[in-house]
């Protein structure tokens, strides 16, 4: 945190927030989940990457 010039009385490292990453680009947005413990926020938000990346494969629209 220190090296983000962040105050741990304001701020708390936590899971559930997944970059993403373009190849080419670099980071383009996050998917984040907050209201479950850490690990299942980190969980759900990565389920749901692979959830949508399987049907973008499959000739369907990511969004809608």
């Amino acid at each position: 945190m220190e090296r983000y010039i962040l105050s741990p009385d304001d701020y708390v490292s936590s899971g559930g927030s997944v970059p993403l990453i373009v190849r080419g680009s670099g980071c383009v947005d996050s998917v984040t989940v907050s209201g479950l413990t850490q690990y299942d926020d980190h969980r759900l938000a990565a389920d749901a990457i692979r959830h949508v990346l399987g049907q973008s494969q499959e000739g369907r629209p990511r969004c809608g």
